[in-house]
C-alpha cells in the first residue's frame, strides 16, 4: 500500500510536504528485498519484556555454539534480527534450532520463489517430531 506525496498544514498554519509512506507486511517486504538478497532469510523476534528471554537466549546461544552454528549464535547474542542464507536448507535447520530450543525468541523463515503456503508446508514438514526438553525447562 503506497501513500502519495501530500501537503498538510501544521498547527501553526505552515504547509509541509509529507514524503511517500509505504506500508507492507513482513512477508511482502522480505519478498521485495529477497530479489536482491540471499536465497533464504531468517527473521528473529526478540521480546525484551519477557523475563524468560535472558535465560532462554543464553541457553540457546550455548546450544548453538555446541552444535557448530557459531554465526547464528553470535547473531542472537548480539540481538541481530536478520540472518541471510545462500542455502535454504541451512536456513531451515537454523529456524528449527531456534524454534525448538527457545521459548522466548520468535523465528520466521522466508525464501525466494516460494509462496506463503509453500513456506509454511515445507517448514512444518522439516520440523522434528519431538521438541527439545530445553524448550520447556524453567530453570
Amino acid at each position: 500500500m503506497n501513500l502519495a506525496f501530500e501537503d498538510v498544514e501544521d498547527k501553526m498554519g505552515n504547509s509541509k510536504t509529507k514524503g511517500r509512506i509505504t506500508v507492507s507486511s513482513r512477508i511482502d517486504f522480505v519478498r521485495l528485498a529477497s530479489e536482491q538478497m540471499s536465497d533464504a532469510i531468517l527473521v528473529l523476534i526478540y521480546d525484551h519484556a519477557d523475563e524468560r528471554t535472558t535465560k532462554s537466549r543464553t541457553s540457546l546461544v550455548n546450544y548453538l555454539n555446541d552444535i557448530g552454528m557459531m554465526t547464528l549464535a553470535q547473531a542472537i547474542e548480539a540481538h541481530k534480527s536478520i540472518v541471510m542464507f545462500e542455502n535454504p536448507d541451512d536456513a531451515i535447520r537454523a529456524w528449527q534450532q531456534v524454534s525448538d530450543h527457545s521459548h522466548a525468541l520468535g523465528a520466521h523463515l522466508f525464501w525466494q520463489g516460494l509462496q506463503d503456503d509453500a513456506v509454511h508446508h515445507a517448514s512444518v514438514q522439516a520440523r522434528p517430531k519431538e521438541t527439545s526438553p530445553l524448550a520447556h525447562h524453567h530453570a
